[in-house]
């Protein structure tokens, strides 16, 4: 079995520099996105352009959705949705 380790970094510092880290986000496989809500933000869209390998995105939000009218930029971050649990 083929393991590889994972790795957490903080937005602001791929954003000063995206270039720099180009070979690797497009290693990363598995893009996880807490508070989705946010990744329509230009700092999100702009990194999610560098992870070019990545094979799944997985977004987790209590709110998946916005009011400003750009939730068009979360489903081209994270994909569309799969599934949904209601409150109710």
């Amino acid at each position: 079995m083929n393991t590889r380790p994972y790795s957490k970094t903080k937005l602001k510092t791929l954003n000063k520099n995206p270039d720099k880290y180009k070979e690797y986000l497009s290693s990363i496989r598995l893009a996880i996105f807490d508070e989705t809500h946010k990744v329509a933000s230009e700092s999100y869209v702009k990194i999610s352009k560098h992870l070019t390998g990545t094979e799944y995105r997985l977004g987790l939000s209590g709110t998946a959705w916005r009011n400003d009218g750009n939730d068009m930029k979360l489903t081209a971050v994270t994909g569309n949705i799969i599934h949904a649990v209601n409150s109710k």
